[in-house]
């Protein structure tokens, strides 16, 4: 949330000089800034300073980007003109390491903007060397201890996990409660959820009956200093720190009744829509909305805690830590923050029931394969509108969730609560579809030229998309080999005319009528002719050496172990000699590729002649895999953009579709301002 003062041109400047924003933040809405807000206040009435803004976020350090009141309060220093920033503490500003934290202070000192932490009056935007060495030795121990702390968080869960306890979520799985045991074993009270916001806790009387206890709500809470956005916290019953939670049938028995049936009609037949319907013909109301969907009972069907072992790490979404193998591992720049379903290996889950399961494991396991059936033979969905025939193609390049189609406001948008700003016009997708097919035609009209005369290598200097082939190494080891052998000037290989010369840096430049492949192929040739009778002295001395040790019938192992690594030795020669990287058999690759695309895009011409957006979204989806959108946030006046901010999609990667296993290249088209 920020807090700005308002601004008449026509005021008297106040009397004090200094002014300055103040930064909170705190990681989740259940911490508190209470202390923060006082520390600040009290440091600026102390120095004279007077504070023009205000600002905070609930959000991790290493987020920056998606912490709109910082990204507003970075935009508001040209207007405001604030001498400093004021944050409790180092952390309290957040940054992901030492370089965001540089970025950040250059940026602030262009601006002539001091950062000051209040907890001890450093100047973080000072440039002498102990200040330097300072700032960035805490901004990398502030990253390590997030580090720290996604392991061991990891390693909690992947414990419980195991054991079959509760990690946490936001709701309850329907048709199960939340039972807390004490470390006696004996159970200390139950937990049932019957709305978002109503969670009742119930104990057992001495005749082992449940009688309510307390009832729990959500709470709305309003920051006091009118700074942070208000919370939403939902009560529940506390636990000691000895006592474990797990899942357990619920007490409300039609609950469990109707998961038992759910799994019976999917085993007998019924499709999820069929199943929804019957429900709501029924009025039994899901506890969390007010009807059923198909979505919804997919996943009750997929969750192996309805047979007595909850499952864990099904998906990851991490920054730092994830499990792999069984192993946490650092996760990659290319995972950072992508939602993504892990493989069953990947889950952890008790070896044997925590409760007895009111579903059958025989009826369990028919119904896993009847949605694997229904998975794999599942086809692609014709768009519902003509509005949304580009729809099921579009990715949020930083989460990895694909963007729903909104007919009416004619966009895509990020469905992720952190990312719903970013949005996609339908114009702007269609204007990628329709460049991507440009180029897509004109790459082929280059590759095929290139083919036709034998200078696919060579238009590499020229056409640089077509590294996307993995043609530039091919080309490098052809041209280094060359190099080694040729003279300068002209050369003849077989019947063929090269010449080799070098520009001002000394970098090899090779001209021929032939194609360099054919070059390189010819030279190979003579010199495995020429290099024959050296081959044959090897394969001579190998066969001796092989009949010699056989002979020996009173061999240790020093001996055999001697003759074995002359052998090798000799056979590693020979193979070196004699052998040659297989480019002909990269060769027919490559055509199986282009002939590939002129298929595909003979497909893309005959649907966009017969006309109909349906035919023509269904032929793109049959050549376009994916497109990953990327956004960028720029600042803007419109009132209709929280923070002050829009994101705007500067470029899309395009992943075409595999066929008979051939991969097609990706494709990076930018925006013309992009």
């Amino acid at each position: 949330m920020t807090v700005r003062p308002s601004i008449n041109p026509t005021s008297t400047p106040r009397s004090k000089s200094l002014k300055a924003f103040m930064y909170l933040r705190v990681s989740t809405p259940s911490q508190e800034v209470a202390e923060q807000a006082k520390m600040i206040r009290q440091y600026a009435e102390d120095h004279g300073i007077e504070i023009v803004g205000q600002y905070g976020d609930y959000e991790k350090r290493h987020r920056s980007d998606q912490r709109r009141s910082f990204q507003a309060m970075i935009a508001d220093i040209e207007q405001l003109e604030p001498g400093m920033i004021l944050v409790q503490r180092h952390d309290r500003f957040g940054t992901a390491d030492s370089n965001e934290l540089g970025y950040f202070l250059t940026l602030l000192k262009r601006q002539g903007v001091r950062l000051i932490t209040v907890i001890d009056g450093t100047d973080l935007s000072r440039t002498d060397l102990v200040t330097t060495i300072t700032n960035a030795l805490k901004a990398s121990q502030s990253k390590q201890e997030q580090i720290d702390k996604a392991e061991r968080v990891l390693i909690g869960k992947r414990r419980r996990a195991v054991l079959g306890e509760y990690i946490g979520s936001k709701t309850l799985v329907y048709g199960f409660d939340l039972v807390c045991i004490g470390r006696d074993g004996i159970e200390k009270w139950r937990m049932v959820e019957d709305a978002w916001n109503l969670r009742v806790k119930y104990i057992q009387n001495h005749h082992d009956e449940y009688i309510e206890a307390e009832r729990y709500s959500n709470e709305t809470i309003t920051d006091g200093n009118g700074i942070m956005a208000d919370k939403e916290i939902r009560h529940r019953p506390a636990k000691d720190t000895s006592d474990r939670l797990f899942y357990s049938p619920s007490i409300r028995q039609e609950r469990v009744d109707t998961l038992r049936r759910i799994f019976d009609w999917f085993d007998s037949g019924w499709t999820t829509y069929r199943i929804a319907k019957q429900l709501n013909e029924e009025a039994n109301k899901p506890v969390y909305a007010d009807h059923w969907y198909s979505s919804f009972i997919d996943g009750l069907l997929d969750n192996s805690v309805t047979v007595g072992r909850p499952a864990w790490n099904r998906t990851s979404q991490s920054t730092f830590r994830h499990i792999e193998g069984g192993r946490i591992t650092d996760t990659g720049e290319e995972l950072k923050g992508v939602y993504r379903l892990n493989d069953k290996a990947e889950w952890f889950m008790p070896t044997e029931e925590v409760f007895e399961p009111f579903i059958d494991a025989a009826v369990f396991e028919r119904v896993q394969i009847k949605l694997m059936e229904r998975r794999s033979s599942t086809p692609i969905r014709s768009p519902r509108s003509e509005d949304l025939w580009l729809g099921g193609l579009w990715y949020d390049g930083d989460t990895g969730e694909k963007l729903s189609g909104n007919s009416q406001g004619k966009h895509f948008r990020a469905k992720h609560p952190d990312h719903h700003h970013k949005r996609l016009t339908f114009k702007e997708a269609e204007w990628f579809i329709s460049e991507y097919l440009c180029r897509l035609g004109q790459r082929l009209d280059t590759v095929g030229e290139a083919f036709g005369d034998n200078k696919l290598l060579e238009r590499l200097e020229t056409d640089r998309w077509m590294k996307e082939l993995h043609l530039e190494y091919i080309r490098l080891d052809v041209e280094r080999y060359l190099g080694s052998r040729l003279e300068a000037g002209i050369n003849t290989v077989g019947s063929i005319n090269i010449v080799l010369d070098h520009d001002d840096e000394r970098n090899i430049i090779l001209s021929s009528d032939s194609s360099l492949l054919e070059v390189y192929c010819a030279m190979i040739k003579e010199d495995m002719e020429r290099d024959q009778q050296v081959v044959n002295e090897l394969m001579d001395e190998r066969r001796r050496l092989t009949e010699e040790l056989m002979a020996i019938r009173k061999k240790n192992q020093y001996i055999t172990d001697s003759y074995n690594d002359r052998i090798l030795q000799l056979s590693t020669q020979i193979e070196a000699v004699t052998s040659a990287p297989d480019f002909l058999g990269w060769w027919q690759q490559v055509k199986e590729e282009i002939d590939l695309l002129r298929r595909q895009q003979e497909k893309i011409k005959q649907a966009i002649a017969q006309g109909g957006r349906i035919k023509k979204a269904e032929t793109i989806r049959n050549l376009i895999e994916r497109i990953d959108c990327n956004f960028i946030n720029e600042p803007t006046t419109d009132g209709r953009c929280k923070g002050g901010f829009r994101a705007v999609c500067i470029s899309v990667t395009i992943q075409s579709r595999t066929t008979n296993g051939q991969p097609i290249p990706t494709m990076t088209i930018e925006t013309p301002s992009g």
